[in-house]
């Protein structure tokens, strides 16, 4: 949600962002025939912090399973829609750091195996003590204008490609 308006971004128009704050993997998946009924031609999908910040989250098993159930019932529906799944960003709290690098593992592991593509954001926001880079969020977990534009500049390729080939 606090990407705002990513067609002024990428300078293209026809993308929606669907980010919704504070949204969770179960979240997503109770939504998921109003993403299906507009049959997109990609979705970029990252999720999953808020359930890794939630304790009542039973386990990053649980949560990387709920992110490919998302994927293959994409796939199953749409599939002609190409799929990016990104992976969660670091965050600030080291608490958290096991966690999301887990879930990053295993959403790879099965990306890698499949035809879905992955986009690894991780690597790009992460600084070398394995917590988000400090100059790219204003409080840990957000990006801010910054951080928004490193995104954009890792994405953009892919975007414009999708763009550029209707």
């Amino acid at each position: 949600e606090g990407g705002k308006d990513w067609n002024e971004k990428f300078g293209v128009t026809g993308i929606s962002n669907r980010g919704i704050s504070g949204d969770s993997t179960d979240g997503v998946i109770a939504r998921l025939n109003e993403i299906i009924h507009f049959s997109p031609k990609a979705i970029f999908l990252l999720i999953g912090i808020n359930d890794i910040y939630n304790e009542l989250t039973p386990s990053t098993d649980y949560i990387a399973n709920n992110i490919l159930k998302i994927i293959k019932r994409i796939n199953q529906e749409l599939p002609e829609t190409k799929i990016f799944l990104q992976t969660i960003l670091p965050v600030e709290k080291k608490d958290y750091k096991e966690k999301i690098i887990e879930v990053n593992e295993i959403i790879k592991t099965f990306v890698s195996q499949s035809k879905f593509e992955i986009i690894d954001l991780y690597s790009i926001f992460v600084n070398e003590e394995g917590r988000m880079k400090k100059e790219l969020s204003y409080d840990g977990v957000h990006l801010n204008e910054k951080g928004y534009l490193v995104w954009v500049d890792h994405v953009k390729p892919t975007v414009l490609n999708l763009v550029n080939h209707n």
